[in-house]
């Protein structure tokens, strides 16, 4: 299903399901390795599936990938 983020961040609330929001650049050197190896883990799939999550990602060069997201926490996915 392709909803907006404002669309998908309602639902969620409405059904009380967590919500993941993947925001990607293809400028960073990174990205193809991190959707790879993160996004495409099965660890990570199966977990995604078993809580029933939504997932909502966009592209940082799209306007409605940053704007109007207020997220409560930063959480980063990998080694830094």
């Amino acid at each position: 299903m392709n909803r907006g983020y404002a669309q998908v961040s309602q639902l969620s609330k409405e059904q009380d399901r967590y919500l993941v929001v993947v925001l990607v650049s293809e400028e960073h050197d990174d990205t193809p390795v991190f959707c790879r190896e993160v996004l495409c883990d099965g660890a990570f799939s199966e977990w995604i599936r078993e809580n029933e999550c939504f997932v909502w990602g966009g592209n940082v060069a799209d306007s409605e990938a940053h704007t109007g997201i207020a997220p409560s926490f930063f959480m980063l996915c990998g080694d830094s």
